[in-house]
């Protein structure tokens, strides 16, 4: 990888990750689309929740986790933190990242509520998953 422009793009990646957390958090926190962290206590039971809602609100509370945790790593990563040498093709995080997206764009049905375009992103899927295995065979 060249490390100016692997650092140039982490670093504009990890700016506009920023922006976006920072915009998601002061627009919908509290809201369902961003529970309040103390309601995080309550995952598993939401996840065995008998109605759709209430399993909507596991599928919010994990897409922000997969959310934070990919940008989290990324902000590790542009620091150099040798251990998420493991994570060097990016096709874990972009899979964190996708989660995220599709998670916090299904409705209580397990739908995605996107435009046809918004699907794009998920056609990277197969491509991710054989970065990820190539990755580890190479290893």
């Amino acid at each position: 990888w060249d490390r100016p422009t692997g650092i140039t793009l982490l670093a504009q990646a990890s700016f506009l990750l920023w922006v976006h957390s920072i915009y998601s958090i002061f627009k919908y926190y509290g809201t369902t689309n961003i529970p309040r962290v103390s309601s995080y206590v309550d995952l598993v039971s939401d996840m065995l929740g008998k109605t759709g809602k209430i399993r909507l609100r596991a599928a919010r509370k994990i897409s922000v986790v997969c959310g934070v945790a990919a940008q989290a790593i990324i902000f590790l990563w542009f620091f150099g933190v040798p251990w998420l040498r493991l994570f060097s093709s990016g096709a874990f995080i972009a899979f964190l990242g996708l989660a995220h997206f599709y998670l916090m764009e299904v409705d209580y049905k397990g739908s995605p509520k996107v435009r046809p375009f918004g699907m794009i992103p998920f056609l990277l899927a197969p491509a991710l998953a054989a970065a990820a295995i190539a990755q580890v065979v190479a290893q």
